[in-house]
């Protein structure tokens, strides 16, 4: 089944000088429960994709279909209600708030949702054992490993269960080891029937997954 099918997606960026395209003619088709790395040089477009796919960019043209429904039309405020409901990210800089304990960061997408206050602390126990830090729910974030911050960063993408789960560099900021701890976790979730699609630069990470998409000026190799 296709979660995900782009026609002809193209990106462009208006500034005060000429435009500048980001992507260009982008056909694409993802099955659900796949895992699919997207690689390309620094500006090629990789993060402009991944974005247009987790709904924070919009497109310029042309269709976007996620789970068969037309999203590339949607109103702003039904982009951010989908997003919230099907689609985490996970960013190499983690993305994680200091102040907030491990528990309250994990819970951060439930204050957006539809889901009930009082089950928030069972997700959130739910999602923290799920990628091991459940002892660590009262700690901070300054208190814990790179490891640690970016497996709690996996677990507040997926806290609301949706089916999609995009990672800009996940591992970049890792050790080789920590690194392949995270992508484990990250086969684990795939087995979970979840599809995860990640930019690296790294081509040993990007030998975890079923398919490997190299994009350059915009537009992905065939």
């Amino acid at each position: 089944m296709e979660q995900i099918k782009l026609i002809g997606i193209e990106k462009i960026y208006q500034g005060k000088g000429e435009a500048v395209r980001a992507l260009s003619s982008i056909d694409l088709a993802v099955e659900k429960g796949e895992m699919i790395a997207i690689m390309g040089t620094s500006g090629s477009g990789k993060t402009t994709l991944l974005n247009i796919l987790g709904l924070v960019d919009t497109l310029t043209g042309d269709t976007y279909f996620l789970e068969g429904k037309d999203v590339s039309t949607l109103a702003d405020s039904q982009r951010a209600k989908l997003r919230n409901e099907s689609i985490g990210f996970v960013l190499q800089n983690f993305g994680l708030i200091n102040q907030y304990t491990v528990e309250q960061n994990v819970a951060l997408p439930l204050h957006y949702s539809k889901i009930p206050r009082k089950t928030w602390k069972i997700r959130a126990r739910e999602a923290l054992e799920n990628v091991g830090l459940a002892e660590k729910r009262k700690r901070y974030p300054t208190e814990l490993s790179g490891g640690q911050k970016q497996r709690l960063a996996i677990a507040r993408a997926m806290i609301t269960k949706g089916s999609l789960l995009l990672a800009d560099e996940p591992t970049g900021a890792l050790d080789s080891r920590t690194s392949e701890a995270i992508m484990n976790l990250f086969l684990d979730i795939r087995k979970q029937g979840k599809t995860v699609i990640l930019v690296t630069h790294d081509i040993h990470i990007a030998q975890y997954c079923d398919r490997v998409l190299t994009i350059e000026d915009g537009i992905i190799s065939k």
